[in-house]
């Protein structure tokens, strides 16, 4: 890829290639600091999830007993 800088007055601009340009669009609609974008319906379930996680009075469950249950 070939980049170029460019500088007209104090701005400073930098020169990629359109195809690249367009590559980084779609890459940064999908994603926000390199991180999926999470709904926030999602982003409550999580804060559920975790909230659970940390708390020592809720009840484990197994993984293996979790597949079980899934196979029947």
């Amino acid at each position: 890829m070939t980049v170029a800088s460019l500088k007209i007055g104090k701005r400073e601009f930098v020169v990629i290639p359109k195809r690249e340009y367009e590559r980084f669009q779609k890459w940064r609609d999908t994603t926000r600091g390199g991180r999926k974008r999470l709904s926030d319906e999602d982003r409550a379930d999580l804060a559920i999830a975790l909230k659970r996680l940390n708390d020592p009075s809720e009840k484990r469950i197994r993984w293996s007993q979790v597949k079980n249950q899934q196979g029947s």
